[in-house]
């Protein structure tokens, strides 16, 4: 007896229980609510940086160095003192070209345009090109007298200045105060400057819309063959030029690469369905079942289990088929 209730209670815990219905698969003619969310459309990139050479800043004139305003990742600025000789201060100036040689009233040359390009970009109301003339002295003298610097009254002084190619953060400082220099000896040299950046395989995405590039938390915007808008911006943003530390494209390569993320500017609203859900047409283009009718839509993306689209009309749709039936036609 004891062994038949035994085999009993054995026979009742192998018997197969009914699945519950939470695992139940759907009816194919269930429908499931729809859900919105923001849509990023975002991908991991490569970005390929390009540097400049690096470059100096170089001593004007001969004499005892009395200030050096110069710290290794720091940059010095156009228009401010940061160096004297012999307690004179000197004026910072990023221009194009250095200067070469005293002016005079009424002298011209790429020398002269260089100059007046540098007080252009300080805010100087200078025409862009054109001899040497009162005006251009004035805005000059106005430039020293800030430093508490010598002008010229009819003329300009290649001494006064210190040429920067652009303001770009200094590698290192290679002389200090008390130092005696030679003309055109090297007081600060730079590192490279980002001169371009270009995502180097732009992914698929929504034609009509906008896409940025986020690189260590800086956004920029981009051209449509995957440059980096701003140039300006390029040369000084920390984001781009700490790729300049970086091993990638080797240590005296003027490329080197980064990594993004590739992204929307601005999140698109879509509706999440079910994969199963979408009845598929011509490239992105699909329908939905939404109760009786059939609604077009355009899928813009798709993760594990979810597809992401926008109705292609202005469409409020609570609900989807789960399943349509495998007959029927988007149309």
């Amino acid at each position: 007896m004891g062994a038949i209730a035994i085999g009993a209670t054995v026979g009742v815990a192998l018997t197969p229980q009914q699945r519950p219905a939470t695992l139940a698969s759907p009816s194919p003619h269930d429908h499931i609510d729809v859900t919105s969310e923001e849509f990023l459309d975002s991908a991991p990139v490569e970005i390929e940086v390009t540097t400049s050479a690096s470059g100096d800043a170089r001593i004007p004139r001969a004499g005892v160095l009395s200030r050096a305003d110069c710290r290794s990742g720091s940059a010095l600025e156009s228009g401010v003192n940061a160096f004297s000789i012999e307690g004179e201060p000197l004026l910072n100036l990023v221009m194009p070209l250095p200067l070469w040689r005293d002016l005079e009233l009424g002298e011209a040359g790429a020398d002269v345009d260089s100059l007046r390009a540098g007080l252009r970009a300080l805010g100087d109301d200078l025409d862009e090109h054109g001899p040497v003339t009162t005006m251009l002295v004035k805005a000059l003298n106005n430039r020293l007298a800030s430093i508490n610097a010598p002008g010229r009254v009819s003329g300009v002084s290649h001494e006064s200045i210190v040429w920067l190619g652009s303001a770009v953060a200094v590698a290192s400082c290679p002389v200090t105060v008390g130092t005696h220099l030679q003309a055109g000896d090297v007081i600060a040299e730079f590192v490279p400057a980002v001169e371009s950046a270009r995502v180097t395989r732009l992914p698929g995405g929504l034609a009509e819309r906008r896409y940025v590039v986020e690189v260590d938390g800086q956004v920029f915007d981009l051209d449509k063959d995957g440059t980096l808008a701003d140039p300006a911006r390029l040369a000084t943003d920390p984001a781009l030029n700490r790729v300049r530390d970086t091993a990638a494209g080797g240590p005296d390569s003027p490329s080197r690469t980064v990594h993004g993320e590739y992204r929307l500017a601005e999140p698109l609203d879509v509706l999440v369905v079910p994969p199963s859900s979408v009845i598929l047409a011509a490239g992105t283009a699909g329908c939905v079942i939404s109760g009786d009718r059939q609604v077009k839509v355009r899928i813009v993306g798709s993760e594990l289990g979810k597809t992401m689209v926008v109705p292609a009309a202005p469409e409020r749709l609570r609900s989807v088929r789960v399943q349509p039936e495998a007959s029927w036609t988007c149309t």
